[in-house]
């Protein structure tokens, strides 16, 4: 639907309102509230976990102002939105999640400027904090957990979200006629059937978008005025409104939530939580989309029928193609080109070849062709949910005003940038250091000239940028070795086991070879002294590996313990977090612990010989192989 009819029906109603508003009898309707059975029909994945309970319930909605994981709001006529929210680690306020997203380089030169391997940043708008109520742990936004569904659509068609975003809410009657189209399409319908919207146009999705806010606004409004609070959550004197998403988001939360090591960047693979067992594993797609036959007559499924992704999103692969707020670029194989066209659609549809469905699919659509205003036939939405950056400020919880100062914010960002360009325990650190004091030196003698000074300003600017750059390349690398050095402590074990493995094989060879003498004198006898020979030489390159593994992992890590102690506590707990949030367990029960307690030692002692005190904490099964060894010598 265009704006212009959009515009059309909006004082259509607007004006029955008033008119409306004259007759003393008209009783205003109850506000939009959750309903208990709000995840049958708006959230059918929940549903169908809840449905595996002993009493199926829909989980209690949260209020918007906790920040909750999953927030619910009530929209007119019984309907609903689900939302999740997604961390982003932070320290500050201008930290971001640097990732590797795209697919493979691999396939036709199409296709790998299509949907190739590229870097991008992402970061929240809301600030999660701590129990202390004042430390950052990360910056968050929202995300619809489910496809928006015919159902909500429906609210947008039948001018629903029109009428409650006039500043009075609708009478009884009115809301009765207004919600008429909604009840009678939910009527029809039951959990296993809520399909989403599809056949949608970037400038349907704006509208959509226009029509939600536009009631958001006018409702939350309505409760503040009541004493209550505001339908979505704020961050400090400002609301959060809904938009499309930015592709960086829109894949951060397709491959749940991280875009690290621990995800496969194989455009058919993906990550899942077996919900009987929590064991987390890669999904074959056919477990987390919606792909059709070819022979079926309803091309596009139900939503939430899928497996959900690890941030707990339904159907980001698959069914509707997600029209994002980006303009189309091809990947070059060194940066996004320079060229913008269409909007983007992304995760793939029903129809898409299972060989090319993934989280990092994505295709341009045009805004306009030869008939006019393009709407893919597949294109739905998923809406994201943040505030904006430069908030305004509210000094006490539950203020709601958007027209104060927020001088907090600024000095939030002070902080932080300071924390970016300072000159850390880098090569050429006392020279930079120098060299910032003298600039200093000689703003001081010609404070009176405004050209100087301007000169100066950008000379610092320049060693800022330059410093931060540092500081950042700094960090990579250092990230990089704690990474090696943990993978190295995990790699230990698995040689270590695979060595009991071995040593408790060669008894069973050996044995075989002594039982059958007969066997020995020919062909298959010399096949298992080959085969005893061969695991002997195995196992003694393993344990070799060990020891050299085991003192590179060392060296790794002193390397680490020579650093900015607070630079190496802020890597590591970031490496933690995004390897906690893509499911790698054995970091956290095997590595971490013993990484961190070299660390320890080598902060305290970085010339001390710690070879022979973490070689058997590495190989935790050396004392089973030297048993086995003397044993069966």
């Amino acid at each position: 639907m265009g704006f212009a009819v959009f515009n059309k029906r909006y004082w259509a109603v607007a004006l029955a309102f008033a008119m409306a508003g004259t007759m003393a009898d008209a009783q205003p309707a109850s506000p939009p509230a959750v309903s208990p059975t709000w995840c049958e029909l708006d959230a059918p994945g929940v549903f169908r976990a809840v449905r595996q309970l002993d009493v199926p319930e829909c989980p209690p909605a949260a209020p918007a102002s906790d920040l909750p994981k999953d927030l619910v709001i009530a929209l007119p006529c019984g309907r609903h939105l689900a939302l999740r929210r997604l961390d982003t680690p932070a320290n500050t306020v201008i930290d971001h999640v640097v990732g590797n997203f795209g697919g493979t380089a691999e396939g036709s030169l199409r296709q790998r400027y299509v949907q190739g391997p590229r870097t991008a940043t992402v970061a929240g708008g809301y600030t999660v904090v701590g129990s202390d109520g004042q430390t950052l742990l990360a910056r968050a936004l929202y995300i619809q957990s489910h496809e928006w569904t015919e159902l909500q659509d429906s609210l947008f068609t039948s001018g629903a979200l029109e009428a409650w975003a006039a500043d009075a809410s609708p009478t009884v009657e009115e809301n009765a006629g207004i919600c008429a189209v909604s009840t009678a399409l939910s009527d029809q319908i039951r959990w296993r059937d809520a399909r989403p919207q599809i056949g949608l146009s970037y400038f349907d999705a704006q509208d959509r978008l226009r029509a939600l806010n536009a009631y958001i606004s006018a409702e939350s409004r309505r409760r503040i005025a009541a004493g209550g609070e505001p339908l979505v959550p704020w961050q400090a004197g400002s609301p959060g409104f809904f938009r499309l998403p930015s592709e960086a988001e829109w894949e951060f939360a397709a491959r749940g939530g991280s875009v690290g090591i621990g995800v496969n960047a194989q455009i058919a693979s993906y990550l899942i939580r077996e919900p009987q067992t929590d064991v987390i594993r890669a999904a074959a797609v056919e477990e987390i989309a919606v792909i059709s036959d070819g022979t079926s007559r309803q091309t596009f499924g139900p939503v939430g029928t899928k497996a959900p992704n690890l941030a707990g999103l339904f159907d980001v692969v698959g069914n509707a193609s997600e029209i994002t707020q980006d303009l189309f670029q091809m990947v070059r194989p060194d940066a996004l080109h320079g060229a913008r066209g269409g909007f983007v659609l992304r995760g793939g549809h029903a129809l898409t070849p299972l060989s090319l469905s993934g989280v990092a699919h994505r295709a341009e659509a045009p805004f306009f062709d030869l008939d006019g205003e393009v709407a893919p036939a597949p294109a739905g939405l998923r809406l994201v949910l943040n505030p904006p950056i430069l908030t305004a400020g509210a000094p006490d919880a539950g203020q709601y005003r958007t027209d104060l100062q927020n001088s907090e914010f600024d000095a939030q960002l002070e902080r932080a940038h300071q924390t970016l360009v300072e000159i850390r325990q880098t090569p050429g650190a006392a020279f930079r250091s120098e060299a910032r004091a003298l600039l200093a030196a000689v703003g001081e003698g010609g404070a009176n000239n405004a050209d100087l000074q301007q000169q100066l300003q950008r000379v610092e600017i320049a060693l800022e940028q330059s410093e931060s750059a540092i500081n950042e390349a700094r960090r990579a690398e250092i990230r990089a070795t704690i990474r090696s050095a943990a993978t190295g402590i995990l790699n230990i074990r698995v040689n270590g086991v695979v060595g009991v493995t071995l040593l408790q094989r060669l008894p069973q060879l050996r044995a075989m070879v002594a039982e059958n003498e007969e066997v020995a004198q020919h062909s298959e006898g010399q096949r298992l002294r080959d085969g005893i020979e061969r695991v002997e030489r195995e196992l003694d390159a393993r344990l070799v590996m060990i020891d050299s593994q085991t003192r590179t992992v060392l060296a790794l890590i002193n390397s680490v313990a020579t650093e900015d102690p607070s630079l190496v506590r802020e890597v590591l707990a970031d490496l933690k977090r995004d390897v906690s949030a893509e499911g790698l367990w054995l970091y956290d029960e095997r590595a971490w612990p013993l990484f961190e307690q070299v660390l320890g030692d080598y902060q305290q002692d970085p010339s001390a010989n710690l070879f022979e005190t973490y070689l058997p904490l590495f190989d935790s099964a050396r004392a089973t192989r030297d048993r086995l060894r003397a044993s069966n010598p």
